[in-house]
């Protein structure tokens, strides 16, 4: 069984998690978004209150399934952390703004407008790449969004300053000054107090749809795990649909939906009677396999 370590205090820390999760957040498939018709920030508590629980299960888990991605357990701390910080920053962020980095922000936007319409022109003359001013004019307008065209419109009238110098209302020293100014623009965005509400909207729900679906893996696992002594909640909660409520019996397994029974009867009524893996491979947002009837046994 693969060793798990026991991460220390600052790990925890949710700006220390938030950038171990960078790559993990940015795949979130926007289509796979979780639809957030709970209370996220107290399914994170409640979760975050049972992974002591879950971890007991370790064990069992590995000896029934196959190939269960152990990872959605491992992260399911930092997923936790992330949503609960993200929901508070969201919020803080529609009551208080700083006005140093919301004025950086506003006079970079205006730059940007000035400089995009400069790129514009020139791309009506077949001097600049259409196609590429487009995708640079399509970046997000939040603190990342608009230092990533700055820089890569600056980059453009860089690369055709012969063409271009003496065109423009902009003169060279200013590009080369405000792709400077760029880079710090990015800087105040890399904190997540300093990115808009928008942002951080589209952070939460990326961190959400992350934690759900690491949890439905783990508590499918479970319930399975533990069908015989009926207590697969007192392990892993049901977090349920209704805002604000935890929801659950303790002494009950959730039922399947009807067209999941459908599905698996059907299953392994084409694997001759065998029960089908259950612990496949999910992408950020997909719903996990129903469970089958027996599990899986070491070198079946």
């Amino acid at each position: 069984m693969k060793e798990h370590s026991v991460a220390g205090a600052s790990d925890h820390d949710p700006v220390v998690v938030l950038k171990r999760l960078g790559a993990a957040l940015a795949a979130v498939d926007r289509e796979r978004f979780h639809p957030g018709n709970l209370d996220v920030a107290q399914a994170a508590s409640v979760v975050l209150g049972h992974l002591e629980s879950m971890e007991q299960l370790r064990g069992a888990i590995e000896a029934t399934f196959r190939s269960f991605e152990f990872a959605h357990l491992d992260n399911l701390r930092d997923y936790a952390i992330a949503v609960k910080y993200l929901v508070n920053a969201e919020d803080n962020a529609r009551a208080t703004v700083d006005p140093g980095a919301s004025a950086a922000l506003a006079e970079g936007r205006a730059f940007r407008e000035k400089i995009a319409a400069t790129a514009e022109m020139f791309a009506k003359h077949d001097i600049f790449d259409a196609a590429v001013v487009a995708s640079i004019e399509a970046l997000p307008r939040g603190y990342d969004g608009t230092s990533n065209a700055i820089i890569r419109y600056c980059a453009l009238f860089v690369e055709h300053r012969a063409e271009v110098e003496g065109k423009m209302i902009h003169s060279m020293q200013s590009i080369e000054e405000w792709r400077e100014k760029a880079v710090s623009l990015g800087a105040l965005g890399a904190s997540p107090s300093s990115k808009t509400p928008e942002e951080l909207r589209d952070l939460r729900r990326r961190a959400v749809t992350l934690f759900m679906n690491a949890y439905q893996e783990v508590r499918w696992a479970i319930e399975y795990v533990r069908r015989h002594e009926r207590d697969a909640t007192d392990f892993a909660p049901v977090l349920s649909n209704n805002r604000g409520s935890s929801g659950g019996d303790s002494k009950k397994t959730d039922p399947l939906p009807e067209d999941k029974k459908a599905e698996e009867k059907k299953a392994n009524e084409s694997s001759g009677g065998k029960p089908v893996e259950a612990a496949k491979k999910s992408e950020p947002g997909a719903q996990p396999l129903p469970l089958p009837d027996a599990p899986f046994k070491r070198g079946e």
